[in-house]
């Protein structure tokens, strides 16, 4: 007879490199994380502990979950989002989400040349 229940999407709990809980499932011989961790998705088992594992369970939805239930909780205070992250206590660091995006500008154009910069005077070519 059959199971109703679909297998978990996410059934491990692993910490790669010694990392925080990440939820994963396994591909082959490899782990593939729900988000990217450490700039990667998929681990191989040497560089990742199980913590734990059960067939039955998402990991990943419980913490979305979780995540979601906090921030009901804390929404009926309509306190303003910066006058929270102007007063940063030790408390407030606990409710901070469990990751967040920081937009990187990327690599870094040349300045343009100043006017008191030497200009570049291509050399002789060899043998002339």
């Amino acid at each position: 007879m059959e199971s109703d229940e679909t297998p978990s999407r996410y059934p491990y709990l692993i910490s790669v490199r010694g990392g925080r809980p990440v939820p994963a499932r396994k591909d082959g011989h490899y782990y593939v994380c729900a988000y990217q961790v450490f700039l990667g998705l998929w681990w191989s088992p040497r560089e990742v502990r199980v913590l734990e594992y059960d067939p039955h369970r998402d990991f990943y939805r419980e913490q979305r979950q979780a995540k979601e239930a906090a921030q009901r909780d804390s929404a009926p205070d309509a306190e303003p989002v910066a006058s929270k992250a102007t007063t940063a206590t030790p408390e407030a660091a606990t409710d901070a989400p469990v990751w967040e995006r920081v937009d990187s500008p990327g690599p870094r154009r040349p300045a343009p040349p100043t006017a008191g910069s030497t200009r570049w005077v291509p050399r002789r070519a060899w043998g002339r």
